[in-house]
């Protein structure tokens, strides 16, 4: 008799010890799932199933908005003033896998035509401190500008980053890519936009 109940004792404890790991796997499981959905998110953004082209508010051929920001380099950057380089605006979010993975092209090319084209990174929602932090540990210097908010961003887009625009001395946007560019295809774009 005493057997038996050290028997199913026994059978209880790993029992439970099974439902325990059982339910610690499930959390962790909704854990993981919730930090995926939360990465794709931040890439995409607010309207539901908005394609890059339908989120879009500008587009080639149209005209830059209209607005001023102040860049880590400590200068200002106008879109209604020009002056005579074209200009590669960046929209990002450094939690943006896409993001990640174009910026360092980004990088690339503004170290390549810095002197004869305006880079200007801005970021959609994201504060001073977390892209400061991201640019010294994967060695960026693009000059950016922190927008707390999605005011500038919604001047271009509804939804979708990375948003990169090449914009023309006369303020006309010549090229526009939504998540990803080619290191290729975006050169021959800068190169293109310093004679248009």
């Amino acid at each position: 008799m005493l057997e038996s109940v050290h028997s199913s004792n026994t059978i209880f404890v790993h029992l439970h010890y099974i439902l325990r790991n059982r339910i610690r796997m499930k959390h962790w499981l909704v854990a993981s799932i919730g930090f995926i959905l939360i990465l794709f998110a931040s890439c995409l953004g607010d309207p539901e199933n908005a394609s890059p082209s339908e989120s879009d508010v500008v587009r080639v051929g149209q005209t830059v908005p209209s607005f001023t920001v102040s860049l880590s380099d400590g200068s200002i950057f106008n879109s209604s003033q020009m002056g005579e380089k074209p200009a590669c605006i960046v929209l990002f979010n450094t939690t943006c896998s896409d993001c990640q993975r174009e910026l360092p092209i980004v990088q690339s090319m503004y170290e390549e035509f810095f002197s004869n084209v305006r880079f200007v990174c801005i970021s959609r929602a994201e504060a001073e401190a977390p892209i400061e932090a991201y640019w010294t540990n994967h060695n960026l210097s693009i000059p950016y500008s922190a927008q707390p908010d999605r005011s500038i961003y919604n001047l271009f887009a509804l939804s979708t980053i990375p948003r990169l625009y090449i914009v023309n001395p006369s303020g006309k946007i010549v090229n526009a890519y939504a998540t990803k560019v080619s290191e290729k295809e975006l050169r021959r774009a800068l190169e293109a936009s310093l004679y248009k």
